[in-house]
């Protein structure tokens, strides 16, 4: 009845594991042993009488209880095995109970007791050690984190594998003066291969008696500059170049090859009177593929910020060339140790990067260091879709004060900062035990070791055999007072039905002396 009274008084409290009673029987009299099987005759069991019952056991319970949501971010409940360490100071007591707080000097304490909670505390760089030993948790609302210099660059997205240079004619058909005295009309047109700045170029005519038609193809530079011109059979043509157009009937025409003089504009130009001139220029413009822009803010060593923006080229089939540069321009890409040399990108057949080169290099300002950056491009990749490239992160921060913090399923205490960074502070222990029904109770729902509970296992939470934290909720008692009450009747009506033997002994033993009267 003490233990059901105690199970019941306690139904409320959080983290209260209940107790149940079992009972064993006490030694009995033997009034005769058993014999065994002999001849023609059977075997007799024993005769005996048992002598009462006594106590076998107090067990505790070590289930789950229900969780209640508090909305206290300081609240946290264990969800599976587990108990929270304890300590103050000269002992560690391990408890369900976690109705926790922040004193006045930033310590995660028990709002029960004042002991304080033990786990691993993160380093200056939010680092946590989960092999150290244990110490007690400190959360310094306030606390600053020092500016950290930026050192890399990620890059995640798409360049389009599609992407090329075009040219674009101005005028076709165009109707000229020929010498023989007819008007020739000449049809131009030009097709991309696919290859980067590879066009398939085609110059024809069908004027009365005037007909002829030739093709090849074009490649240039990345600049639009004419790299080679090969004609129908591939071979390249000789400089400067000229093609002769059989027109038939003995006529020829001298078609002078693309020209492209600048990055800008160009031409495909061709002789009116064979005397090597070009006679018109007005047919073609290139222009190159337009650069992929992305822009990112880095800190120095002070926390300046640093405005870095960076250019995508496509120069050649899976080859690609970065620049980097200031908000004002200047550029910052440092490549094979040369200032303002683009950084390269080359890419596989199946879209993965293949190699790269180049670094970003800012100059100091306003006291602060020079900014040195390698630039990750490994989640960037090449396919044939729309190019979606851009600078996600940067690994550098200004200076900043601790404004809030939260604790994850694993027990990490991550801070958050005025400067948008978010870093671990540290992370609560979990103690799991062998027996932990051989845990010893202690005042403020806390229990210690005893020689048959085994010694904790200190560890993370969510890895293991440990559970879960639940920030903002409590773990209740595990009671059931329904089976409490049922529990106190039976045991009422056993007492009652027991008592009942003295009565009736008594009354046998007056029996007995009353029959020599």
């Amino acid at each position: 009845m003490d233990v059901i009274g105690n199970n019941i008084a306690n139904v409320n409290t959080a983290g209260y594991k209940g107790s149940r009673v079992t009972f064993r029987d006490l030694m009995s009299q033997t009034l005769r042993d058993a014999a065994a099987p002999q001849g023609m005759r059977g075997g007799m069991n024993p005769m005996q009488v048992g002598l009462g019952a006594g106590l076998a056991a107090i067990t505790v319970q070590h289930t789950q209880g229900n969780t209640e949501t508090t909305g206290v971010e300081t609240d946290l409940a264990i969800e599976g095995n587990g108990f929270f360490v304890l300590s103050n100071g000269n002992d560690q007591y391990y408890s369900r109970a976690g109705m926790f707080d922040i004193d006045d000097s930033g310590n995660l304490v028990s709002s029960v007791n004042g002991f304080r909670v033990m786990g691993w505390q993160a380093d200056v760089s939010g680092n946590i050690d989960t092999r150290a030993a244990l110490t007690p948790l400190t959360i310094p609302k306030g606390a600053a984190i020092d500016p950290a210099s930026s050192t890399r660059i990620t890059y995640a997205g798409n360049l389009d594998a599609t992407q090329n240079g075009t040219l674009l004619y101005l005028e076709s058909p165009v109707e000229i003066n020929h010498p023989s005295g007819q008007n020739v009309r000449l049809s131009f047109a030009i097709t991309p291969t696919g290859n980067f700045n590879e066009f398939r170029w085609n110059v024809a005519t069908n004027t009365g008696a005037l007909v002829g038609e030739t093709s090849g193809i074009l490649q240039l530079a990345p600049d639009g500059s004419v790299a080679s011109v090969l004609d129908s059979n591939g071979n390249p043509l000789p400089a400067p170049g000229d093609i002769v157009l059989d027109l038939g009937g003995g006529e020829q025409m001298t078609i002078r090859p693309p020209q492209i003089g600048d990055a800008n504009g160009g031409s495909f130009g061709w002789d009116l009177d064979n005397d090597g001139n070009i006679d018109d220029e007005s047919l073609g413009d290139y222009t190159r593929p337009e650069a992929r822009v992305t822009s990112i803010t880095v800190y120095d060593s002070l926390g300046n910020p640093r405005d870095v923006i960076t250019r995508f080229y496509k120069v050649g089939n899976n080859s690609w060339e970065w620049t980097a540069e200031d908000a004002a321009g200047n550029p910052l890409t440092v490549t094979g140790g040369v200032p303002g040399q683009p950084g390269t990108i080359v890419f596989g057949p199946t879209g993965g990067i293949i190699s790269q080169a180049g670094q970003i290099e800012l100059g100091p300002i306003g006291g602060g260091g020079t900014v040195r950056i390698e630039p990750d491009f490994s989640a960037v990749t090449q396919y044939a879709e729309d190019a979606s490239v851009q600078a996600a992160r940067q690994d550098g921060h200004p200076a900043g004060t601790l404004k809030s913090f939260g604790i994850d399923a694993n027990g990490v205490i991550n801070g958050s900062f005025s400067n948008g960074i978010t870093m671990a502070l540290g992370q609560v222990a979990i103690a799991t035990f062998a027996n932990p029904a051989g845990l010893k109770r202690t005042q403020d729902t806390m229990y210690e070791i005893s020689s048959n509970s085994g010694m904790p296992r200190i560890g993370e939470a969510g890895t293991g055999e440990n559970g879960v934290i639940r920030s903002g909720a409590l773990e209740m008692s595990n009671v059931d007072l329904s089976s409490e009450f049922t529990n106190m009747i039976i045991t009422q009506r056993g007492f009652q039905a027991n008592s009942r033997i003295i009565t009736a002994s008594d009354e046998m033993l007056q029996e007995l002396v009353n029959l020599k009267r």
